[in-house]
């Protein structure tokens, strides 16, 4: 049976809009949807063109974050994590809200490292599938981000430097 997914794609500059990237973004995303037994329909497409990765407010990352507050979505396909955001701390934030979704965070382009709560760089290891947890206890987008921090683990002591740009 075909698991459903979502996918996200973004472009922010002028030539990148040009160079119709967004496009070979979505055909990369549903080529490997199609591959690897998701069903991702037309609707559940998001793109936001035109928006810096810098911020979480884009029209399509909010509804995709609705989706997954909704328990309707198993996974989540982006194509690296630069596009679902250039903040590390933003990357970090989401894929834990997904996580405590039991949504599942595939990047079909990342560095090989290891997941945020072991303390990676990067977040290359696609997320385990179906967190504890009830899709109840998702966080929604159009509400503001509370919840847990995700981990204190291997991180420094108050005052010294992060050591991830953000």
């Amino acid at each position: 049976m075909r698991k459903p997914a979502a996918l996200d794609a973004r472009v922010s500059s002028d030539r990148q809009k040009e160079d119709h990237t967004i496009a070979s973004q979505v055909a990369a995303l549903i080529e490997h949807a199609e591959t690897h037994e998701y069903m991702v329909p037309p609707e559940w497409r998001f793109q936001d063109e035109g928006y810096r990765g810098a911020t979480l407010l884009r029209p399509g990352l909010e509804a995709l974050r609705d989706l997954a507050a909704g328990g309707q979505i198993e996974a989540v396909l982006i194509h690296s994590p630069d596009r679902l955001s250039r903040k590390y701390a933003y990357q970090v934030l989401l894929a834990e809200e997904l996580s405590r979704c039991g949504v599942e965070l595939i990047f079909l382009k990342a560095p090989s490292g290891t997941t945020p709560e072991e303390g990676g760089r990067a977040l290359g290891k696609p997320r385990s599938a179906r967190a504890s947890g009830s899709p109840g206890h998702c966080a929604s987008a159009t509400g503001s981000p509370t919840g847990t921090v995700p981990t204190t683990k291997g991180l420094a002591p108050i005052g010294s430097k992060f050591p991830y740009p953000l």
